[in-house]
């Protein structure tokens, strides 16, 4: 009888290997195919606005991008470490919807007043209301999409990642196709093809918003503030960029040919966020039932991801020039420089998703914070001194030094937890 209940057990648990890797590797190969729909969007966006009306949009993405935290408050990352532990999804999901939704109407109407006061030539009215819109339906969209992968049906979260991408693309074709290249036409086939895929994942995943009150408002707050903070920290790390180029007076031309950089960066980066978000509740089951299990898939990981880095880096290191060439052809010629010069970017930060899953696992969230802290405060500091001596050849130099910065703090703290955790295993 032992033996039977033995042998299931080990059953049960190469059942649920299984499963997590397919999911894993269906989402990851969704991303993949979604940034390609992205990557390919952005460049087509940019080749019918032309640099300066695509400036505008991006600048307006850029301040919404770096703002969202107001909103977002790292409750997705916060779902995904407590939705591993529990069975109520729904419940949870819908929790963290209707907060995100209060929140996210209070931030949008105050970001378009700071915004225009700041700058209202280049924070247009008509652009702002579009893209604060879409992000904020995208934004939660994205906690409909974890609620699916926490259920363990990634495969559905994988289709309708890829759909919302592809809808987009397709209803820019049509723009295209009827010859409607206006920037509010672009925006608004945007923002509806958003809301299309929010209503229909919204009718799949059915949010349960029972059992919202004070205490549990407060208790979300509460435990997602370590989450949000290095979200906020993160929002900033990754769009400065664009903003200094703002802030410091550059042309909208120059600042649309840093932005599809930095955005086609982003959008590649999801990969693998998406992948460590697919894994992230199997390490977090695994450091608490079985750590011994734990380091050997934590292994695993850090192997998948340095490859999945380096060949990223090594792909649009040779491929930039022809790709951006082929598409926008002579409109964003200095794009093609700084993709090149940025492309180490998608091997470190690459590495980098693999760090914080390894810390969140382990409860060391709050560790993250120090890192990103010190890596944040140079990148601003060097970026605008950077910035006002050199253009954007200074911002690319401190936006490599700054990720090799942070990638270092991260390996510190996953040392010292190493460590302590070496000592007590005895490994």
């Amino acid at each position: 009888m032992f033996r039977i209940n033995l042998k299931d057990l080990f059953s049960s648990i190469k059942d649920k290997r299984h499963k997590t890797s397919i999911s894993a590797i269906s989402y990851g190969t969704a991303s993949i195919f979604t940034q390609f729909l992205m990557m390919v969007y952005l460049l087509l966006v940019a080749e019918i606005l032309g640099a300066e009306k695509y400036g505008y949009i991006a600048a307006a993405y850029a301040a919404v991008s770096l703002s969202g935290f107001l909103f977002n408050w790292g409750f997705n990352e916060w779902m995904m470490k407590v939705g591993s532990t529990i069975s109520d999804i729904r419940n949870l999901g819908g929790k963290v919807i209707l907060v995100k939704g209060i929140l996210g109407g209070v931030w949008g109407v105050l970001l378009i007043i700071v915004l225009r006061f700041v700058r209202p030539e280049v924070y247009l009215l008509d652009i702002l209301l579009f893209t604060i819109t879409e992000f904020w339906l995208d934004s939660i969209f994205g906690t409909l999409v974890a609620m699916l992968i926490l259920e363990n049906r990634a495969m559905i979260a994988s289709v309708l990642l890829v759909l919302s991408r592809f809808l987009r693309l397709a209803a820019l074709l049509v723009l295209l196709l009827v010859n409607e290249r206006t920037t509010t036409n672009v925006l608004a086939i945007r923002l509806l093809t958003t809301a299309v895929i929010f209503c229909i994942t919204w009718l799949i995943t059915h949010p349960n918003f029972k059992g919202l009150d004070q205490i549990s408002i407060l208790k979300i707050f509460k435990g997602s503030i370590s989450f949000n903070t290095s979200e906020l920290l993160n929002l900033i790390f990754i769009n400065i960029d664009v903003n200094i180029l703002v802030w410091l007076g550059a042309k909208t031309e120059l600042i649309a040919n840093y932005a599809i950089i930095i955005s086609l960066i982003n959008a590649i980066m999801t990969l693998p966020s998406g992948i460590a978000n697919i894994l992230l509740p199997s390490l977090i089951r695994s450091y608490l039932k079985n750590k011994v299990v734990f380091y050997r898939q934590s292994r695993k990981l850090f192997f998948s991801f340095i490859v999945i880095g380096g060949s990223l880096w090594a792909i649009f290191a040779i491929l930039s020039k022809p790709l951006l060439t082929s598409i926008l052809q002579n409109n964003y010629t200095e794009s093609i420089s700084i993709l090149i010069s940025l492309s180490p970017l998608l091997g470190l930060r690459t590495i980098n998703y693999a760090n914080i899953a390894y810390l969140i696992s382990v409860g060391w969230q709050s560790k993250r914070l120090l890192p990103q802290l010190v890596a944040l405060t140079l990148k601003i500091a060097l970026g605008i001194f950077a910035v006002s001596q050199f253009q954007e050849q200074g911002m690319l130099w401190i936006a490599l030094f700054a990720e090799i910065l942070l990638m270092a703090g991260y390996i510190f703290q996953l040392t010292r937890q190493y460590s302590s955790d070496k000592k007590a295993l005895e490994l």
